[in-house]
């Protein structure tokens, strides 16, 4: 749900540059890749300025909103299990937000937006599918087999892992080193994702051609597969 929440604020800010022209003269003055990586990092100190409201909140009025509950929670959560899940919703937003930047810069109208959320939405959907398909303990109670390994195989592709491995940390299914090798692999593919994505970027905010920004950016990611 925070993922979808700031994969909105995104795709409006992307497509604002784009319908308003003001993209194209971005591109010309600051390189896509600053551009790309700027608004992300927006997002992301929106996200903590936000948490910081949370966490206050909390601290004050806690007793006096019936919010103890949820103080009480986080105090029995173990420390190293609520860094965790911090770094690996991390991992979940990048890979969102990147993904939903390339369908955006494809918009050559406002009320384009949802079909450049549409598609992460349904990404995450998926993703969410597949982790409660997998968060049984059959699979992580045998020990190492070739099931775990393959599962673990699967999980590495953002971002089912980042969906299911803090539910499986938390019941014990899998070991931290585990959820922590899971993570850095994850890590790994976003970059690659995101190196990949700014040429798409590039390519969505100087295009003119009209159409559905989904299948647009999905023929830039064939054409550049095929060259």
């Amino acid at each position: 749900m925070v993922c979808l929440s700031y994969v909105s604020i995104i795709a409006s800010s992307v497509a604002t540059d784009k319908t308003s022209k003001l993209g194209e003269i971005l591109i010309v003055m600051v390189d896509a890749k600053e551009q790309l990586f700027g608004k992300i990092m927006s997002i992301y100190l929106l996200l903590g300025g936000q948490m910081l409201i949370y966490l206050l909140f909390f601290k004050i009025y806690g007793e006096s909103t019936g919010s103890r509950f949820l103080i009480e929670l986080f105090a029995k959560t173990p420390s190293w299990l609520l860094v965790y899940v911090v770094l690996d919703t991390i991992v979940a937003i990048f890979i969102s937000l990147i993904w939903t930047t390339e369908f955006a810069s494809y918009i050559n109208d406002e009320s384009q937006i949802p079909a450049a959320i549409i598609p992460v939405m349904l990404l995450i959907g998926t993703g969410a599918v597949v982790a409660i398909f997998f968060n049984s303990p059959v699979y992580f109670s045998s020990g190492i087999s070739t099931m775990r390994v393959y599962i673990n195989v699967i999980l590495v592709v953002p971002p089912i892992g980042s969906l299911l491995f803090p539910t499986l940390l938390a019941e014990k299914s899998v070991t931290y080193w585990e959820a922590l090798l899971n993570l850095v692999l994850e890590l790994l593919i976003t970059t690659a994702i995101f190196r990949k994505s700014v040429k798409q970027y590039r390519e969505g905010m100087l295009s003119k051609k009209i159409g559905s920004p989904m299948f647009r950016a999905f023929s830039m990611n064939s054409r550049e597969k095929y060259k």
